[in-house]
């Protein structure tokens, strides 16, 4: 087997400059402009990539009328469109003053015109989109009183779009598994020319460093993802360049090995052979997010000291230490401590196959070289810790702050807050991101310590959490296609994805692979973007075809109403309620509602197939929920709970619309409960029975089956008052 491969173009071109922004100042604003859920992309593939948008108006009832899109590669011309046509003799459509089609496709501008929609995101529709160009575009927004306003200038660059653009071959070292050191790989050019821009595309079968004259390019960690190398490999895209000079100039690429090529084998067989198949990463990149410094210190002896940052996460560390030449430090990362305060690996290496004393598990081995002070910190791993425990071959002298951890895992923003008169409440939430934060590097994983696999019930179960609280869409894209990828034609998944063939089957039961179907709803609920659910719809048949299991029939019958698929609907609409049928005639009891034998587990699970307390925050006591008919919170369900026992709770989260807020506190018997609904939304607010309205502005809509009160809110700022009846 050959080392990590490695397959690289660098590619040099100009752009124009960027176009400002017109709005400036404007209250009433397009803002957060987005390609693919990215902003101003670098090396996309998508040939129709989304792009969105969100209004910015702080008016009651405030809503987007219409919109216009402009996208072309002259930024001069998005800036001003008619004036740029005139002076080259076409029209803002791509035609001639004749009315014929621009002969170069791609050149001209797509101009949407006027198109009177509520809508916030659009796929690209004009000419067929070029490889390795920059687009630029904009929107301009109507409201309901006339006024129009226009966003600042964004772009997006294109990259390969096709494998048939990748010129060379796969390059390797030549060596095989056994050999232990990384590859270094170098490669000179010169360049007589001015350098207006340039851009290095790099795909690597396990892990890289990329570096242009000297310097390390980009902070990214752990690029490329992980795929199925058999089936899919990554390229990424690097602006480089500020890094470029006219003349002489190297390349410089370390290799790692990842999950490709493993030197440390365990049970899962990821060591098999890359693809010709090379695709665009589009996601957000893994980042050291959080730098955390030791908490406490302990010196144990001459040789070995500990380390306490005083949480979990998953990351690195960096050390930095003077010593005697040859001197060998071994750097232990773990999560708990044993009776004598000593670092416990003993639970989390059931799984490594690797030679635990020249090879350990969850273990930076640093050699001196007794020249001033060192520093190292791993390129190309990441640990599960809490503490660290660094062991000296000869004595060494240390401090509190020769070790800094950092927090690594995919960046995704964060866009959910949760504040309480509680502490124990707001730990809980804190905490609960951090362990989701942890289990994120490209794809959700079930622990960072141990296994670092992408086990598929781990991560719907999360799912929830994840779209409250972070901006992750482009993890959750990409490795639903892992999925595709890795689906039989007779609709099996495995267990793990990626994964190196382990795992098909039904070990771990049918609910455990139906991330196929319930990731790709979710994403359409939260976002209000079809296209995962689009790009999954087969695969989501072929797996119910499979399992006939009620949540993914279920789902899979509303995505053929979605999608117009009239004779798929109605047949998985009679398939879910005939499941659904089946298991309340084997296990409920319905002359006393209760399932099975009555435990809490199975009368939950017919409610919810299951749970997570993340997402319970946002949806049990702030009331926040999504509506699948409005999907990505174009209308809001809003059902909070005023818990007594707390003072006061707020929910805050920023959805495609921008930010929605419920915020309640008590005074004596009273609520004073503060709504947030973004421009061009609305909201339905459920209030319970005991909450009695006092009489403002707003009232009273109408009430349900139940006796709640039901009030319609426009967008706006609201605040209103209920007295609790007792």
């Amino acid at each position: 087997m050959n080392k990590t491969s490695l397959f690289i173009i660098l590619l040099l071109f100009a752009v124009s400059m960027n176009g400002q922004n017109s709005g400036k100042g404007n209250t009433f604003r397009p803002v957060d402009l987005q390609t693919d859920h990215l902003e101003n992309p670098l090396g996309i593939d998508h040939a129709t990539p989304r792009l969105s948008w969100r209004m910015e108006d702080r008016k009651e009832g405030a809503a987007q009328k219409a919109y216009r899109l402009l996208v072309g590669t002259d930024s001069l011309q998005i800036v001003d469109p008619g004036k740029a046509a005139q002076n080259a003799g076409k029209g803002v459509n791509g035609k001639d003053r004749d009315g014929k089609e621009d002969s170069e496709a791609g050149s001209g501008l797509w101009d949407t015109g006027r198109i009177d929609s509520e809508g916030q995101l659009v796929p690209y529709a004009g000419a067929a989109l070029k490889p390795f160009t920059k687009y630029y575009w904009k929107v301009i927004l109507w409201d309901g009183r006339g006024r129009a306003t226009t966003s600042a200038v964004h772009s997006f660059e294109t990259g390969m779009m096709h494998i048939s653009n990748w010129q060379g071959s796969w390059i390797s070292d030549g060596r095989d598994i056994h050999h232990k050191a990384a590859p270094y790989f170098r490669k000179q050019f010169d360049v007589r020319k001015e350098i207006a821009s340039a851009r290095v595309y790099i795909a690597a079968a396990g892990l890289y460093e990329l570096h242009v004259n000297g310097e390390k390019i980009g902070n990214q960690r752990l690029d490329p993802m992980y795929t199925r190398f058999d089936r899919r490999n990554l390229y990424v895209t690097h602006d480089v360049t500020t890094q470029l000079q006219q003349g002489e100039n190297a390349v410089g690429v370390i290799l790692g090995n990842g999950w490709y090529n493993h030197q440390s084998l365990a049970v899962w067989n990821f060591d098999n052979a890359p693809s010709q198949n090379i695709t665009a990463q589009q996601l957000r990149p893994v980042h050291n997010v959080r730098t955390l410094p030791a908490v406490s210190f302990r010196k144990i002896d001459e040789r070995t000291y500990r380390y306490d940052f005083g949480q979990n996460m998953a990351g690195v560390t960096r050390i930095k230490v003077s010593g005697k030449e040859g001197t060998r430090l071994r750097i232990r990362h773990g999560e708990r401590l044993d009776e004598n305060g000593r670092l416990d690996l003993s639970n989390i290496d059931v799984y490594y196959r690797g030679d635990k004393e020249n090879d350990p598990f969850q273990t930076d081995i640093l050699t001196l070289s007794g020249k001033g002070e060192d520093a190292f910190m791993a390129r190309f791993n990441y640990k599960g810790f809490r503490y660290v425990e660094v062991t000296g071959s000869e004595p060494v002298e240390l401090d509190k702050q020769s070790l800094t951890a950092y927090f690594m895992h995919s960046d995704v923003p964060p866009i959910g807050k949760i504040e309480t008169s509680s502490e124990l409440i707001n730990k809980l939430w804190r905490a609960t991101n951090n362990a989701y934060l942890s289990n994120l590097m490209g794809y959700p994983t079930d622990c960072p310590q141990r296994e670092k696999n992408g086990w598929t019930g781990d991560g719907h179960f999360a799912i929830e959490t994840a779209l409250y609280n972070f901006d992750g869409i482009t993890v959750y894209e990409k490795w639903l296609a892992d999925h595709r990828d890795e689906q039989q034609p007779n609709g099996v998944l495995p267990d793990i994805i990626p994964t190196g063939r382990w795992g098909y089957g039904t070990a771990n039961g049918l609910d455990w692979t139906s991330t196929i179907a319930i990731i790709p709803w979710e994403i359409y609920r939260f976002y209000g973007d079809s296209k995962l659910l689009a790009d999954s719809y087969d695969h989501i048949r072929r797996y119910v075809d499979y399992v006939d299991f009620f949540v993914d029939a279920t789902i899979l019958a509303r995505a053929a109403k979605l999608f117009g698929k009239e004779t798929d609907h109605l047949h998985y609409t009679a398939l879910a309620e005939k499941i659904k049928n089946a298991i309340n005639e084997k296990f409920l009891n319905r002359e006393t509602g209760i399932y099975a034998s009555g435990t809490q587990t199975e009368l939950s699970v017919p409610l919810q197939m299951f749970g997570e307390i993340g997402a319970w925050f946002f949806k049990g006591v702030g009331g926040i929920y999504p509506d699948a008919e409005q999907p990505g919170f174009k209308h809001i369900i809003l059902r909070p709970h005023f818990e007594k026992d707390l003072q006061h709770f707020s929910a805050e989260y920023t959805s495609p619309y921008g930010l929605i807020k419920s915020n309640w506190k008590w005074e004596n018997d009273r609520i004073i409960y503060e709504v947030i609904v973004p421009a061009n939304s609305s909201a339905t607010l459920y209030l319970p029975e005991n909450a009695e309205i006092i009489p403002n502005r707003m009232k009273r809509i109408q009430g349900d089956p139940k006796g709640n009160s039901i009030m319609e809110l426009p967008a706006g700022f609201h605040t209103l008052i209920f007295r609790v009846l007792m």
